[in-house]
């Protein structure tokens, strides 16, 4: 098996996990300064879903949660949201 693999092509992800690297929050921010995003969080407490868009115009990676964190100025909405902090796991592109 080993043979079989010698010659394989490494893309970056492998490459990254290879040389120590981290993937996914811990490695380069999936989102940038002006990207556009949707925000969706559901309340525990009473089941309710905030869904609302925005633009990223902050980050900063936080080690004890080894993730990425975005501040997002908000779109008008009907929560008068105007600003969030987030993580990757309530954002997605719009």
């Amino acid at each position: 098996m080993m043979a079989e693999n010698k010659n394989m092509e490494l893309n970056d992800e492998m490459m990254a996990k290879a040389s120590g690297g981290m993937d996914g929050a811990a490695g380069q921010p999936k989102y940038k300064v002006g990207d556009r995003v949707h925000y969706e969080l559901t309340n525990p407490a009473n089941g309710e879903t905030m869904a609302v868009n925005g633009t990223i115009t902050a980050m900063e990676f936080v080690n004890e949660a080894n993730k990425w964190r975005y501040t997002v100025q908000m779109d008008p909405n009907a929560y008068n949201c105007t600003e969030v902090q987030a993580t990757e796991d309530h954002l997605s592109y719009l």
